[in-house]
């Protein structure tokens, strides 16, 4: 009898924790890495084009957290693009794009200028 009550008991036990780690998010956990990322953009731009690029396209992110922060935002990714590294301007490119394309527009002006 014992056996079949301490299954179901494990399953609660475990629900239980799942919502626990889940009550510990809070949005503005998203704010608080944008500073961190910001403030370490400077010293290492290419990776905080990188990080900024890999957190705007994950799908399970709201795009309103992001744009409550745009000055964070466009600190990384003027960073970024001043490097004149190839790979942290196609991330930053990439990710401006990305962001256009959800509807955030206010960091179309830094796309590098086309060349004729």
């Amino acid at each position: 009898m014992v056996a079949a009550i301490s299954p179901p008991t494990r399953a609660i036990s475990r629900s239980r924790s799942v919502a626990r780690r889940l009550r510990r998010y809070a949005p503005s956990q998203t704010f608080h890495l944008l500073d961190r990322i910001a403030k370490f953009s400077s010293s290492l731009p290419h990776r905080g084009v990188e990080t900024i690029s890999t957190l705007i396209k994950n799908r399970h992110l709201d795009m309103m957290e992001l744009g409550v922060r745009s000055q964070d935002l466009r600190a990384i990714l003027v960073a970024g693009l001043s490097t004149g590294d190839t790979q942290a301007v196609a991330n930053a490119v990439d990710a401006i794009n990305f962001l256009a394309a959800a509807g955030d527009t206010s960091c179309l002006d830094l796309l590098p200028k086309a060349t004729e």
